[in-house]
């Protein structure tokens, strides 16, 4: 997030500054480290009748440090914790949002359909197969 807004307040007219770790990291590891960090026994499968496009992909932040003083902070690893932390606190905030729903207001109840389905689709992803 620092380095977006550093982006839009250093970065304008500077031409494209990429913004991620210097280190090459596969869908793969991606994927393992999520199934590690949810706890849950989820299977990894590919479709292997599709491309398989790029191996792993890392970034060249130089750039972003000369123009930006921006450098990365956080690992992968504790950036997809935290991630997952929020989203599974999101889900669980359930409770709070069926209180809301005795609301008059249709953009409130529009916000609270919207967070419901969002939640049914991740609560059935995160159950198995996901990736």
């Amino acid at each position: 997030m620092d380095a977006i807004c550093l982006a839009l307040d250093k970065g304008l007219g500077k031409g494209t500054i990429q913004i991620g770790p210097s280190v090459c990291t596969s869908i793969k590891e991606i994927a393992e480290s999520v199934v590690e960090i949810s706890g849950k026994e989820i299977d990894i499968f590919y479709d292997t009748s599709k491309p398989e496009g790029d191996k792993a992909r890392s970034a060249d932040y130089s750039k972003a440090k000369a123009i930006l003083g921006w450098e990365p902070k956080v690992s992968l690893k504790d950036g997809l914790k935290a991630q997952y932390n929020w989203i599974k606190s999101q889900i669980e905030s359930e409770i709070s949002i069926d209180n809301i729903e005795n609301q008059k207001d249709d953009s409130i109840l529009d916000l609270v359909r919207v967070k419901k389905h969002s939640s049914q689709m991740v609560n059935s992803n995160l159950s198995g197969g996901w990736f």
